[in-house]
């Protein structure tokens, strides 16, 4: 999710960005609709059903993305991405104290947003962090392993972390549904493989073809076991699981779809390169917007996706806007940091000098 616009010194091909913008699009769709779902009956049902078969895809789709490109981590990135979220975390919580929020001032609350990685205040957010730190030795164990020595550890994982808890409903202490460093592990170590040796030459349609059976499982599943566990309203759907193999299935062949599209646009290219602010600041702006906008009072509406959508728009919009004014402040507080440290480096050098030859 690293705002990342140039590949190898060059514009990256807006055809991955777009599709990190479909992502994030969906992810805020289901945000959205999380509080709705308890009561979902009728056309609410087969709604939410549908968005949460395709809009599931985003996490894995970021992931995949990532790992296809490479992360290219220093620490000087970290800081950066943390920085970020630091900002954000704080603005959160002020919005959320201006809107009337008591629990804002709750201590957790307040610890949460001093340490939102640490925390796990935005569980991607902290689990990607992690993948940034441990991606220079993924990248050098994908480059290391030959071709079926990388097939094959793509595939142990794949049946650990997506086959056993799909089929048998378990999974290891450490996962939790596919929301979990492992499966973000998984996840990136396929990419690093499609990157690598994956040229085989997929129709669209096949492609396009396969996505739509596995979707179409986890979207018909959904539906027939939220009726049968909740006949009287509400939603079961675990096959739309981050660790869905249906759903990770689904996502690969996504991801190679929009891969066969080549084009450039600069437009796409920086709503993409603001697009973790979306993920930051939805909730905050979200909780704001309901205090004029009832989405709520849509959900039996036929016409309720045009008015989530629009919804989901609007407040992609703000959080972007809010991030163009962020992006300098920013610059200026690295600046100011960067400047205090030429500064402070020679002293605690000196001191630590002066500190070893008086023990000597």
């Amino acid at each position: 999710m690293a705002d990342v616009q140039q590949v190898g010194g060059r514009m990256r091909e807006s055809n991955m960005e777009l599709l990190r913008i479909f992502c994030m699009f969906g992810i805020v769709c289901l945000h959205t609709c999380g509080p709705f779902l308890r009561d979902a009956s009728g056309i609410s049902l087969i709604y939410f059903s549908l968005f949460n078969s395709i809009f599931n895809t985003g996490v894995t789709l970021f992931v995949l993305i990532s790992g296809y490109f490479g992360i290219r981590s220093s620490g000087r990135k970290v800081f950066s991405l943390w920085l970020q979220v630091f900002l954000y975390s704080l603005l959160g919580a002020f919005v959320m104290y201006w809107g009337g929020d008591s629990s804002a001032l709750d201590a957790n609350h307040i610890k949460s947003v001093i340490l939102p990685v640490s925390s796990n205040k935005y569980w991607f957010v902290t689990a990607y962090v992690v993948l940034m730190i441990f991606s220079p030795w993924l990248n050098e164990l994908a480059s290391f392993l030959h071709k079926k020595s990388l097939f094959r550890l793509v595939l142990i994982l794949l049946i650990v972390f997506s086959v056993i808890p799909t089929f048998l409903r378990t999974s290891l202490p450490c996962c939790s549904k596919g929301k979990d460093i492992p499966q973000i592990l998984m996840v990136y170590m396929i990419g690093r493989y499609i990157a690598m040796y994956c040229n085989y030459n997929f129709s669209k349609i096949k492609l396009l073809s396969v996505a739509f059976c596995g979707l179409l499982f986890v979207f018909c599943s959904g539906i027939a076991l939220s009726l049968f566990m909740h006949p009287e309203g509400g939603c079961y759907f675990p096959a739309s699981d981050d660790s869905s193999l249906f759903l990770v299935s689904a996502s690969i062949c996504l991801f190679l779809f929009f891969r066969k599209f080549k084009f450039y646009s600069r437009p796409i290219n920086f709503v993409s390169s603001h697009i973790l602010a979306v993920y930051l600041m939805e909730f905050p702006i979200r909780m704001q917007l309901e205090r004029y906008i009832n989405v709520s009072s849509y959900v039996q509406d036929w016409y309720f996706p045009a008015v989530l959508f629009g919804y989901v728009l609007l407040v992609m919009t703000i959080a972007i806007l809010i991030d163009i004014v962020r992006t300098p402040v920013q610059r200026l507080i690295e600046n100011g940091i960067d400047k205090l440290g030429t500064l402070i480096v020679p002293v605690v050098k000196k001191c630590l000098s002066r500190w070893f030859d008086f023990v000597r």
